[in-house]
């Protein structure tokens, strides 16, 4: 009797082909079948199969398994098979969970797959765990086996498609990683003082595990995963090393914790961290020893290096990087000094240093410094427009006060342009802010005029530890093309909106005496009395005298009012200096304003003092007289003075007045007879457009050149600026009279 055509009833639980060749399924099969493990398949990584099959030739598969199990959708037998395989996760050792039955048949035209369901899956239709049951959707090997594994083995992957957006591609149609167990993205967060960033992905669902990593289109080698359910997982990344985590660390439900570091730039190799006790606090915050981690394998592995400007390692003027480079460092450091190198001028000195990486592929990818030596407080330079990563070569100066970093300058060279970088005002040490420094380097501080505005800069953010040149050599530094160098204060030295708060405006007047009107008791209610609002104050009464360009009708050239407006700008301010040396009796018998006149003269040249000067004369001028006693009457009733309004004196009281008259005041006043305060009505008829320039700077003859007494603006600018060092802070003279200065 026959016994029927001989078929291979598949015994599931015998695992064949796990440990050898033969095939140990009991029943009429074909004597020729052998069984195989296969594994490393790279449509289906983190999983391995069970394969049965006659090298190539056909045999018949029976619907019945083992244990009762049974192919679903399936008469008695499944003819023509080629292959059978049965995947397992590659985590499962014994091969005790099987996820996945593919049938092949013919040659290779027709695959069949069949799932196997746990009791309480959506998906199980029959609560059976029994029957296999086929999927007709076309899907990839590695999709189906993924979500097998999540359904039996509750293990899902970490896909990271992007390492800011999201973990699984949005076209998985899994119910059980999408729904039931997932991994979310949590946070996106900055390592404290470093441009680290760690993500934290939270796994979702009871005692999910994680099956395996990938890193864009790559599986990655080297990362064993912890077995047990996943809490979470963390990534430790800076994009402008490598768009690859350089961590990761895996964080278990039963509180172990793995961390593996990548050795190439696209994070497919990696290896296992040593020593990592120390990485995060007992309150569970990341730890400067999880940074400087970090930077060594930055540097290591991907030719990343962090400059380090504390002081000890600037003053130590050793190179330096990482411990696997320490008979080859890749940072260099060198001190630069910076002075006045006048032979005349006191010998005020500042040590910067200079931290250098070289080509060769390296890369700048972050500032860092330990303020007062903390080695456990790492802070960082940090703006929007340091744009880092900065391929080498590239050089750092840093410039101190005591023992912090208060200024960086960052010297490019072939990769962009330079920039200076001055601290946060708002003691913000991580905070950083580029400034425009115009024209001044580490290495052209050499005279007086950008030795006065570093010094300005630095005391404008708070250091008071060095000296400005001497006033006194600066008036002296002349040449017969002009001024050469000029005298800078702080608040004239724009360190730019701090980056934290844009728009937030710096160098606010501080509050004058309670009860006391900061402008004096004659002042105008709509000036600031400060040196910024004085020049304010300074820019509107020289408009009115007809030098306007506009008031021109275009005859005075862009470039020539160009000119004058840098003569005036420096004039003044050298003139108003000298002023507060010489003090208030001294000032009217110098001559002060003919040294303004001078001073724009030769910024000027005779060319261009004829051309401004017929352009005044051209200029439609206003009524002028003169009175008995010298004095400049204008009976200009259009001018915006001669409306009647009313002001608000010190004591409180209305006064209402009609201007119709503007009396200058006279050009020289005796040394023992004190000046009259000054008002807005000094100036407007006393620099009218037919005296031109000259009653401006003093000069008598109504032209650039001469020389005369302090009328008019020129005792205005001295008395509202400068005149008294009191008035600069904002503080009306009269309050301050009984104070001895």
């Amino acid at each position: 009797m026959s016994k029927g055509p001989k078929e291979l009833r598949l015994e599931i639980g015998k695992k064949c082909g796990k440990d050898g060749p033969r095939c140990r399924c009991s029943g009429n099969k074909p004597g020729d079948i052998t069984a195989s493990k296969v594994e490393n398949n790279e449509d289906a990584v983190g999983f391995l199969a069970l394969v049965h099959d006659r090298k190539g030739k056909t045999f018949r598969l029976s619907r019945e398994l083992d244990n009762d199990e049974n192919i679903g959708d399936v008469n008695q037998c499944i003819l023509g098979v080629t292959k059978v395989s049965v995947y397992y996760w590659e985590e499962d050792k014994e091969c005790n969970t099987p996820l996945l039955l593919e049938v092949v048949k013919g040659n290779h035209n027709s695959t069949q797959y069949y799932y196997r369901y746990d009791k309480g899956e959506v998906q199980n239709q029959n609560n059976s765990q029994t029957i296999w049951q086929y999927k007709p959707e076309k899907m990839k090997l590695q999709v189906m086996l993924d979500d097998r594994n999540c359904g039996r083995n509750h293990a899902v992957p970490l896909n990271i498609k992007d390492l800011a957006t999201g973990t699984l591609p949005d076209d998985i149609p899994s119910t059980c990683m999408k729904k039931t167990r997932r991994i979310e993205l949590g946070s996106l967060q900055h390592l404290t003082g470093s441009e680290y960033v760690y993500t934290t992905y939270e796994v979702k669902g009871s005692d999910t595990k994680i099956s395996r990593v990938k890193v864009g289109d790559h599986n990655i080698s080297g990362i064993t995963i912890p077995p047990g359910g996943m809490d979470k997982v963390r990534l430790y990344s800076n994009t402008g090393i490598s768009q690859a985590p350089i961590m990761i660390n895996f964080n278990t439900n039963n509180r172990e914790s793995k961390w593996f570091y990548s050795t190439n730039s696209n994070g497919t190799q990696w290896t296992e961290v040593g020593s990592t006790s120390n990485f995060y606090s007992d309150d569970g915050k990341p730890t400067e020893a999880l940074a400087k981690k970090l930077d060594e394998f930055a540097c290591q592995y991907h030719s990343g290096v962090t400059i380090d400007l504390s002081h000890s390692t600037s003053t130590a003027q050793n190179n330096y990087c990482c411990s696997q480079h320490k008979d080859d460092a890749r940072i260099s450091v060198s001190s630069v000094q910076v002075s006045c190198q006048r032979p005349d001028h006191n010998k005020g000195t500042i040590t910067a240093y200079k931290h250098s990486i070289d080509g060769n592929g390296l890369k700048l990818v972050g500032i860092k410094f330990y303020p007062s030596g903390d080695t456990k407080n790492r802070k960082h330079v940090k703006s929007r427009k340091l744009s880092l990563p900065i391929p080498g070569p590239v050089d750092v100066y840093v410039f101190y006060c005591t023992e912090d970093p208060i200024l960086v300058y960052v010297d490019r060279n072939k990769s962009g342009s330079p920039g200076w970088f001055r601290k946060s005002t708002k003691n913000n040490k991580n905070q950083w802010t580029k400034f425009t420094f115009s024209g001044i380097t580490p290495t052209n501080i050499t005279e007086c005029g950008n030795w006065n505005k570093l010094v300005g800069a630095i005391k404008k953010l708070k250091c008071e530890n060095f000296k400005k040149c001497p006033t006194t050599s600066l008036l002296r530094a002349e040449t017969s093309g002009g001024v050469q160098a000029q005298i800078q204060d702080e608040d004239d030295i724009d360190l730019g909106s701090s980056e934290e708060e844009d728009t937030y405006k710096q160098g606010t007047d501080a509050p004058p005496p309670s009860g006391k009107d900061p402008l004096g008791p004659r002042g105008n209610p709509g000036i600031k009395c400060t040196e910024k609002g004085a020049q304010e104050e300074y820019k509107s009464k020289l408009t009115s005298t007809g030098i306007n360009k506009g008031e021109t009708g275009g005859v005075l050239s862009s470039d020539l009012w160009k000119t004058v407006g840098k003569a005036v700008g420096k004039t003044v301010d050298l003139g108003l200096d000298l002023a507060d040396q010489l003090g208030s009796v001294a000032v009217p018998a110098s001559g002060l304003a003919g040294i303004y006149g001078s001073f724009v003269a030769e910024a000027l040249g005779k060319v261009g003092i004829e051309a401004l000067n017929t352009v005044i004369q051209q200029a439609k001028p206003a009524t002028a007289h003169q009175s008995e006693d010298g004095r400049a009457l204008s009976s200009n009733t259009d001018d915006a003075d001669s409306t009647t309004g009313n002001r608000e004196d010190v004591d409180g009281s209305q006064s209402s007045r009609t201007t119709q008259q503007h009396v200058t005041e006279p050009a020289a006043t005796a040394p023992n007879s004190s000046p009259p305060e000054p008002t807005a009505e000094n100036f407007v008829g006393g620099a009218t457009l037919t005296a031109g320039l000259g009653v401006i700077f003093g000069s008598s003859s109504g032209t650039l050149a001469g020389a005369g007494g302090l009328t008019g603006l020129g005792w205005w600018a001295f008395k509202r600026s400068k005149g008294d060092p009191w008035v600069r802070r904002g503080y009306p003279i009269e309050f301050l009279k009984n104070v001895p200065y």
